[in-house]
């Protein structure tokens, strides 16, 4: 029988051909997560489908933010507690919920719903999945792989997403809500590869009590000045995503792109986006994390500028070359984070960027959606063309500072 909640393997137990398995079939979790079918239609299907404006839409996505922050804690401290791989499960089933809830939503408060289970979901994953990888890493002795097979994940995930879009823009020509359930229908060979999966060892001094947690939580972010600039910087890079993800269908119709070829326009997207992190986790082994994320947020200042002045169709270029980049940037802030964080507790200290990131973009989503109703969308981009070097320029002096102390 596969033993879902067994806490601990020996470690004589787990061998090398267990890892290289672990990879595989956390490669095969991940892209059922990124399979997004629906993607290139989901804005279109709330706004003109259910009829919501942007406001009550950043609304909505703000309490799913604030959600996020109230389950990071308590879904990492569960993961530290006992195990990484019942808690990668508890994110899969919440998925796959949130997903049916969503294509079978009628009004706002389906989505309310819809994204509690999708809250739910995302806070379990966070944390925990790098933990899992570069703990069933540091079992065959790999710890030292970790940006690198992370990098190549996330591009496979963000290259596997690209037959997703091609096929998803193609399902909605018969309604918005196909796609979306489609991809719940895929979610059962997720669960099947996470059952599959192996705990990776840890010592008993490793699997950490909710107050130990806490307690390690707590002294890192006193101390750790590094890791509380690397927060910030995901958090301001975190704004300009979800603004690229939420506008970019509204944005990109208004300039000429017509609904129906969506789906190839995001697939051109996510195959380009997909060089990001190979590119930015190879700069980083070479030039260090700080070098490598200050010049990346200098470059997204700049693509975001682009996307203000860029006319008509043309607009698609700096919009793939800003996802280019922020895809490049999340694997080298999770592995500055993971570096920064002890073995004791490291789901839940892993968990806090995510709080930090909803909690600064859920207030942002609500303004922006306010802009959004009454300016033209651009403009939302110049204000992040502004803001997020002028971040990056402050945070510099921190990690500075932070590596003149360690």
């Amino acid at each position: 029988m596969i033993s879902i909640f067994r806490r601990n393997d020996a470690p004589a137990l787990f061998t090398a051909d267990d890892t290289r398995r672990n990879i595989r079939r956390f490669l095969v979790v991940r892209a059922t997560f990124d399979f997004s079918l629906w993607l290139p239609i989901w804005i279109l299907f709330l706004h003109d489908d259910l009829g919501l404006s942007f406001t009550t839409i950043m609304i909505l996505d703000a309490i799913y933010q604030a959600q996020i922050v109230l389950f990071e804690v308590p879904t990492g401290m569960l993961a530290d507690r006992i195990g990484r791989k019942p808690v990668i499960l508890l994110s899969i089933v919440s998925m796959a919920i949130s997903l049916f809830l969503f294509g079978m939503a009628t009004s706002a408060v389906w989505i309310f719903a819809s994204f509690f289970a999708w809250a739910l979901s995302v806070a379990s994953f966070n944390g925990t999945d790098s933990a899992f990888l570069y703990e069933s890493l540091v079992a065959a002795d790999r710890g030292q792989d970790f940006p690198r097979v992370l990098g190549r994940i996330t591009t496979a995930g963000l290259a596997g997403s690209v037959i997703a879009m091609i096929i998803g823009g193609w399902l909605a020509t018969f309604g918005y809500r196909v796609p979306i359930f489609v991809h719940v229908a895929l979610f059962p060979i997720a669960i099947v590869a996470a059952l599959l999966m192996r705990e990776p060892p840890r010592t008993e001094d490793m699997v950490t009590r909710p107050r130990e947690a806490m307690r390690s939580l707590r002294d890192l972010l006193r101390r750790g000045v590094r890791f509380r600039t690397l927060l910030a910087y995901s958090a301001s890079v975190h704004v300009v995503f979800f603004m690229v993800i939420v506008y970019k269908q509204p944005l990109l119709v208004q300039n000429g792109i017509p609904p129906e070829i969506l789906g190839w326009v995001y697939a051109a997207s996510s195959l380009f986006a997909a060089g990001g992190p190979l590119v930015l986790t190879s700069l980083r082994l070479r030039y260090g994390t700080w070098r490598t994320l200050r010049t990346a947020a200098l470059s997204v200042g700049i693509t975001c500028v682009a996307i203000y002045f860029t006319p008509g169709a043309w607009l698609l270029m700096p919009i793939l070359l800003t996802e280019f980049l922020i895809s490049g940037i999340r694997p080298v802030v999770i592995d500055g984070l993971n570096q920064l964080a002890g073995p004791r507790g490291r789901a839940t200290v892993l968990s806090l960027r995510g709080i930090v990131d909803a909690g600064v973009a859920g207030p942002m989503e609500i303004t922006s959606g306010w802009f959004a109703d009454r300016v033209p969308l651009r403009q939302l981009f110049l204000a992040c063309a502004v803001g997020v070097p002028s971040v990056v320029g402050v945070l510099n002096r921190f990690w500075r500072r932070g590596t003149a102390e360690s």
